[in-house]
């Protein structure tokens, strides 16, 4: 077994590390939990963000994501997505609105 160390994003500022512009997210489901730990992060440094979907939880999140930090979801190849449920997309790049 491999331990894997893991932080907040919201802890990244107090440890005097820069702040990222693009943030890749895959983490097979667990995307809920990335932005549940990042809400300071996402309102203060707004990076475009690549999201790799793996479950309905995470378009959910996704979509939530959009409406409570004011992000606009496109697909890879540029195209608006107004609704990451209602699509079957699995990559989808955010960008702040």
């Amino acid at each position: 077994m491999l331990e894997v160390r893991q932080l907040a994003l919201d802890s990244c500022e107090e440890r005097g590390w820069p702040a990222p512009s693009f943030l890749k997210v895959d983490v097979e489901g667990g995307a809920a939990g990335v932005f549940a730990g990042a809400h300071e992060f996402l309102k203060r440094c707004r990076p475009v963000i690549y999201i790799e979907m793996h479950s309905t939880e995470e378009r959910a999140a996704v979509r939530d994501l959009l409406g409570r930090y004011d992000y606009r979801a496109f697909s890879i190849d540029g195209g608006p997505i107004d609704d990451p449920t209602a699509a079957h997309l699995t990559q989808l790049v955010c960008r702040p609105a």
